[in-house]
Parts: structure tokens; sequence; C-alpha cells
């Protein structure tokens, strides 16, 4: 712990300093945030569990000049007493859920990545008003969210979330924006030395995420997106690519969102992708109800047949923030599913809302025993602005096993007609 809170403070203040000798401008700011978790699962065999995590971030935002500006923010992850420092026992390796995989389906990406790091969570410089233009170019370590994350996500639920490494050129009007961007998320070198072309031996494998994201904005309170997006990795020759629209506005009470997508080109060597998933989701809010909003929504993605071994139908989430697009316990993604979900919200103050879910789970292809049913879940959910910088959450979940399964928030399964219950607060201070 000493090391990793060593190199934290050292990176920190060396930026700091770096910054106030070359900058016009430098805010310093930071987050605290501090989850209680506790899960029990009544299926046999299993016991309850509960930690307490906390994330640190300090970030130091600098405008250089009047089209340039650089952000660097450091960020630590830890769970209470993992590491054995307060015994005097060094450091240990945090706790990390595992990817869920449902009938022999992978339903999300891991959800409850809580693993103890020091590191540097966003550095980039920015250029404006390139040529004189509303044209931007982001470039270094950055957080990217699209639309409500469906598909790319800064994954802010997670202890440690998600960070790109990439070049973003942004080009934005009051009635237009679009965003192209590369990211690395692998970097393979087999051999530094080797000239891979003149010797014809392997080149490198590297993963790579690229993308154009453009939005219309021309109708008022009304968006329209529309994306292309591959993603690429050399080892398997997979290059999946995903085009999508989506719609999302309001007209008076009433507030929607849909997004189609379909998803083509290779899954991997030999084998094509062919898959698609639709989100529909709707609300009406009676404002002299203390706000209360009724709402329902659909969600469905295509699973892979097992028929067809030339060609993968299960439809791929991306690097996604699911977390809370479809319940709580995480369990579910964007992938051979189908859920339908009734919600209600109010704000019985300015500061306080309350809501609650109901979600219906099912497998878009059946498993092996012809079987699709992955469940419920519930959630009653209460969050809390004590302040414009301090936040609270609290919510209770349970989870009901179907008979095609079910997990917990840390990926155990639930047997069918058990229960598994999910409680968090959550304390929020920014500065």
């Amino acid at each position: 712990m000493k090391r990793y809170f060593f190199v934290f403070l050292l990176g920190f203040f060396f930026a700091l300093l770096v910054t106030e000798a070359l900058a016009s401008e430098v805010k310093v700011g930071g987050e605290i945030r501090v989850r209680g978790e506790s899960v029990s699962n009544g299926t046999t065999g299993t016991k309850d569990r509960e930690q307490i995590i906390q994330r640190t971030r300090l970030n130091v935002d600098a405008t250089i000049d009047e089209k340039t500006k650089a952000y660097i923010q450091l960020q630590d992850s830890r769970a209470w007493g993992s590491d054995g420092t307060s015994l005097g026992e060094g450091t240990a390796t945090d706790n990390a859920s595992t990817t869920t995989t449902i009938s022999g389906t992978t339903a999300t990406s891991t959800t409850t990545v809580n693993s103890e790091s020091t590191d540097i969570k966003q550095a980039y410089v920015q250029f404006d008003s390139i040529a004189d233009q509303p044209l931007s170019l982001k470039l270094g370590r950055q957080v990217m969210a699209y639309g409500e994350h469906r598909l790319i996500g800064g994954f802010e639920w997670s202890n440690t979330a998600r960070s790109f490494d990439a070049l973003k050129l942004m080009y934005n009007t009051e009635a237009f924006g679009i965003d192209l961007f590369y990211s690395k998320m692998k970097e393979s070198v087999t051999n530094d030395t080797t000239d891979f072309k003149t010797n014809g031996t392997t080149e490198d494998k590297d993963i790579t995420f690229a993308g154009i994201y453009a939005v219309i904005k021309a109708i008022q309170n009304n968006t329209i997106d529309l994306y292309a997006l591959q993603d690429k990795d050399d080892s398997t020759e997979r290059s999946v690519l995903t085009y999508g629209l989506r719609l999302n506005g309001k007209f008076s009470d009433l507030d929607y969102t849909a997004e189609y997508t379909l998803q083509g080109g290779d899954n991997k060597k030999s084998v094509s992708q062919e898959s698609n998933a639709l989100a529909v989701k709707a609300g009406y809010i009676l404002k002299d109800i203390m706000g209360l909003r009724i709402g329902a929504e659909y969600d469905s993605a295509t699973g892979d047949k097992s028929s067809t071994a030339d060609k993968n139908e299960a439809f791929q989430n991306l690097y996604p923030t699911n977390h809370p697009l479809y319940g709580f316990t995480d369990d579910i993604g964007w992938s051979n599913m189908s859920a339908i979900s009734l919600n209600v919200g109010l704000k019985p103050t300015e500061t306080l809302w309350v809501g609650a879910e109901y979600w219906k789970y099912s497998l878009a292809e059946k498993d092996a025993s012809g079987k699709d049913d992955l469940g419920s879940e519930i959630n009653i959910m209460a969050r809390n602005s004590l302040s414009s910088n301090v936040k609270c959450e609290l919510s209770w979940i349970r989870r009901n096993g179907g008979e095609s399964g079910g997990s917990d928030y840390y990926s155990r399964a639930i047997s069918k007609d058990k229960t598994a219950d999910f409680v968090y607060l959550q304390v929020n201070v920014s500065f």
C-alpha cells in the first residue's frame, strides 16, 4: 500500500507542478466514493458476503492557452481491509469478480471489478478551434461514453471504471456533432527486434476499437444518433462491425428512447457475425404528483443458434456500462436476452428521488434443455443530494432465479425459484 500511495502522490504533485509552470489557469479537484455492499444468496451452500470498497481520485485541469488544455486524473481503488497493511501484513490482491455465463452464453462483461490499483485514470491533451472551426482533437487516455452507454461507456459503477487509450476528432455545432475515434485496447508485441514483413514471421496481434458517432440536434428537445463501430482483434481475425440508430427526446411530459443496431463482419476466422439488438423505453411524468414518472422498457438481443457453426448470431455488447441498464445485479447484458421492465420514480423533495423497478428476463435462444426463463428482479432505490458535491444512494435488489439460471451480484449461481438479495449504500463526495 505504501508503494502505491507514494506513486499516487508523487504523480499527482509532479503533474501539478508541471501544469502550473506551463498553464495560464489550473484547477485541482477530486472525488472520494465509498460503497458498502452486502449480498445474500438463498441457494444451498452459498454464503453471505459483504465488503466496503473505496475509490479516490485527484485531477488537474489545465488551460495551456486559448486553444489548448490538458487534463490528468489519478485514481486509487481498493476494498477496505484487503491489502493487509492495517495488520502490517503487506499488500495482497483485492477481490475481483468473474464474467457471468448463463446457459453457455456470456451475458455481460464483468461489472463488479474492485481490483486494487493505483493508476492514471485519464491523461490527455485537447486542441480546440482547429483552423478556426468548431473542430477539436483529444489525444491520450480518456473516458468515452455515447448514448445510454449500451455499447460504449465509462463504466463508472465499477470501482476502477473504464478508460480508453484513444485519439478522438470532434466536430460540434448547435445542430450537429460528429466524433471519429481510434482506440488501442491491447498492444501485443511478440518480438521487438524482428522485421516481420522481411522474415515472414507472425506479426503483432493487437486489439483496436474505432468508430464514427454522429448526433443530429436540429429538432428541439430531441436527438438522432447514427454510428458505425469496428471492434478488431488481429489474434483471432475478428472484425465485428456495428451499425446503429438511436432516437431520444421528449414531447411535453412524455420522454422516450429507441435504439436499434445491427452487427456484421467476422466474429473470428471463417465465422461471420450476424446479430442485432433493440432497446425501447418510454415514460410519462405527472408533475402535480411530486414529479411522478411511470415508465416501461423492452430490450432484446439475438443469441447464437447451435446449428450455425459458420456464423455467430449472439449480439456483442462491446464496451458498455450495463449497470443499471438491465437491473442492478449485473448478470444480464445486451446479448442473447429479452427483458421487460415496469418502473416508477418520484421526487418528494428537491434533493430526494425514490424509485422502484420490476424486471423479467429470458433467453433469446433457449438453452440445451429447451428452457429460456432467466427469472426476475425487483429494485427499490433512493438517491439524495446533501449538497451539490455530496450525494448518497441506498438500494435494495432482489434477484429471483429462473429455470435457465441467474446469478447474484457476485456472479454466484441462483437455483430455480431461489432468491438473492443485494443491498448497497454509497456516498460520493466531489471537490
